[in-house]
């Protein structure tokens, strides 16, 4: 039997070496990991996370840049229940330099639950995700807090409420 969360895994680990860099000045991937908190009715389940946070360069038309390419996984162990997800998100400018980068985006995804032997489903999502990393100058670690929301054609919405490190990949 395929273990589908090892799948997931090795699926963000790929897209993370196959990301080609935005910008001189943006050119850090990133991969880290965090917790998340699922908000679903009728039960609220802690959950990990595995991400990447990926510059990528985009159609010149296209006014919002950088672009990242930010492939999520996200599993809560309690339950037979995964989500891996494939969003672009795309910094908010901000007036004045600080160390705060609110970013919005949207993506595309897949879920899978399972609830005893007779019952399995994976749907198709639609992903909105709303965050702000946090990283000084001095280091190169970065906090990251975002909610992702994700609706399924025949699964109910939810919402992560996801807190993460991301830490450098190479360089």
């Amino acid at each position: 039997m395929v273990q589908w969360r090892w799948v997931g895994v090795v699926v963000v680990v790929a897209l993370c070496m196959a990301a080609a860099p935005a910008s001189a000045q943006e050119q850090q991937k990133y991969v880290g990991g965090g917790l998340a908190y699922n908000i679903d009715e009728p039960e609220s389940e802690f959950g990990l996370t595995a991400l990447a946070w990926l510059p990528m360069n985009g159609p010149e038309a296209i006014p919002f840049k950088p672009m990242v390419l930010a492939p999520r996984f996200t599993t809560l162990p309690g339950l037979d229940y995964w989500q891996l997800d494939a969003d672009m998100l795309w910094d908010i400018p901000l007036r004045t330099e600080n160390n705060f980068r609110p970013y919005i985006g949207m993506g595309i995804g897949v879920v899978h639950s399972s609830f005893g032997p007779s019952f399995s489903d994976n749907t198709p999502l639609l992903n909105f995700d709303f965050g702000l990393r946090y990283g000084k100058p001095s280091s190169k670690m970065q906090l990251l807090l975002d909610a992702h929301y994700s609706s399924g054609l025949e699964y109910p919405n939810t919402m992560h409420l996801n807190f993460g490190v991301l830490v450098p990949l190479g360089k």
